[in-house]
Protein backbone atom coordinates (compact mmCIF):
# COMPACT_ATOMS: atom_id res chain seq x y z
CA UNK A 1 0.00 0.00 0.00
CA UNK A 2 0.87 3.46 -0.04
CA UNK A 3 3.00 3.31 3.40
CA UNK A 4 5.07 0.44 1.99
CA UNK A 5 6.12 2.40 -1.39
CA UNK A 6 6.37 5.45 1.34
CA UNK A 7 9.12 3.46 3.32
CA UNK A 8 11.01 1.92 0.15
CA UNK A 9 10.86 5.17 -1.87
CA UNK A 10 12.31 7.41 1.61
CA UNK A 11 15.18 4.51 1.99
CA UNK A 12 16.18 4.38 -0.90
CA UNK A 13 16.61 8.25 -1.35
CA UNK A 14 18.60 7.77 2.27
CA UNK A 15 21.05 5.20 0.55
CA UNK A 16 21.65 7.98 -2.74
CA UNK A 17 22.08 10.69 0.03
CA UNK A 18 24.76 8.83 1.72
CA UNK A 19 26.19 7.18 -1.35
CA UNK A 20 25.75 8.13 -4.93
CA UNK A 21 22.09 7.40 -6.99
CA UNK A 22 24.43 4.61 -9.24
CA UNK A 23 25.72 2.65 -5.73
CA UNK A 24 21.58 3.10 -4.64
CA UNK A 25 20.48 2.30 -7.40
CA UNK A 26 22.49 -0.87 -8.39
CA UNK A 27 22.20 -2.03 -4.83
CA UNK A 28 18.10 -2.05 -5.28
CA UNK A 29 19.23 -4.99 -7.52
CA UNK A 30 20.50 -6.89 -5.09
CA UNK A 31 17.18 -8.15 -4.02
CA UNK A 32 17.38 -10.88 -6.72
CA UNK A 33 20.57 -12.95 -5.21
CA UNK A 34 19.23 -12.21 -1.42
CA UNK A 35 15.69 -13.76 -2.81
CA UNK A 36 17.85 -16.96 -3.96
CA UNK A 37 19.61 -17.13 -0.38
CA UNK A 38 16.71 -16.99 1.20
CA UNK A 39 14.73 -19.36 -1.29
CA UNK A 40 17.92 -21.39 -0.22
CA UNK A 41 17.84 -21.06 3.49
CA UNK A 42 14.08 -22.19 3.59
CA UNK A 43 14.68 -25.04 1.84
CA UNK A 44 12.88 -24.20 -1.27
CA UNK A 45 15.45 -25.17 -4.42
CA UNK A 46 13.27 -26.26 -6.61
CA UNK A 47 12.75 -22.09 -7.87
CA UNK A 48 16.42 -22.42 -8.67
CA UNK A 49 17.77 -23.42 -11.84
CA UNK A 50 21.46 -22.73 -13.00
CA UNK A 51 20.35 -19.56 -15.21
CA UNK A 52 18.78 -17.85 -12.75
CA UNK A 53 21.75 -18.67 -10.20
CA UNK A 54 24.05 -17.70 -12.91
CA UNK A 55 21.96 -14.00 -13.63
CA UNK A 56 21.74 -13.64 -9.43
CA UNK A 57 25.67 -13.66 -9.77
CA UNK A 58 26.37 -11.91 -12.19
CA UNK A 59 24.03 -9.18 -10.68
CA UNK A 60 26.06 -9.42 -7.51
CA UNK A 61 29.67 -8.85 -9.50
CA UNK A 62 27.84 -5.74 -11.57
CA UNK A 63 26.98 -4.35 -8.06
CA UNK A 64 30.60 -5.52 -6.73
CA UNK A 65 32.31 -3.66 -9.56
CA UNK A 66 29.69 -0.51 -9.80
CA UNK A 67 31.64 0.34 -5.72
CA UNK A 68 34.69 -0.86 -6.77
CA UNK A 69 34.59 1.85 -9.31
CA UNK A 70 32.58 4.50 -6.87
CA UNK A 71 35.56 4.62 -4.22
CA UNK A 72 38.80 4.86 -6.56
CA UNK A 73 37.28 7.96 -8.56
Amino acid sequence: GLLDNVISDYMWLRAVILTNATVATVGLGLTIPLAFASDIILGKSDVLSTGSVLGALIVLLGFVFVNIGATSI
